[in-house]
């Protein structure tokens, strides 16, 4: 279990929405080289047909070749240096995972108009 999560702020609704921002331990979706990455909800879980939530995960890497969308320094999500949202990043989560705060700790919302170029590259818009 990951130790360096920053502490969650109260979601809500108590359930993973579109455009959450979320740190996660990585253990929740399987290896990464970092043990902690944020990441913002694409799709939320629908109930009594699919317990997952999907995610595209952050990196803070200056140089990206994949299809992403750059984000600034955001502090009020924990987000305390430049980076992007790489569509290569698009994970499964069990929504178990959301409720256990060693796993996940909630930030707020992304703003547009980053939601909204997430959402057209990964075509859930």
């Amino acid at each position: 279990m990951a130790s360096g999560l920053p502490p969650a702020q109260p979601h809500p609704t108590g359930t993973p929405g579109v455009g959450d921002v979320y740190w996660l331990d990585t253990v929740c979706y399987g290896g990464n080289k970092k043990p902690t990455r944020p990441a913002v909800v694409i799709r939320g879980p629908i109930p009594g047909l699919l317990d997952d939530v999907i995610v595209i995960c952050r990196t803070s890497k200056q140089e990206y070749s994949h299809t992403h969308v750059r984000h600034p320094a955001d502090l009020a999500l924990g987000l305390d240096r430049p980076g992007a949202f790489a569509k290569s990043y698009r994970r499964h989560v069990d929504l178990g995972f959301f409720t256990q705060p060693q796993f996940t700790s909630y930030q707020g919302q992304l703003g547009e108009p980053y939601l909204d170029q997430i959402l057209r590259m990964t075509g859930m818009a």
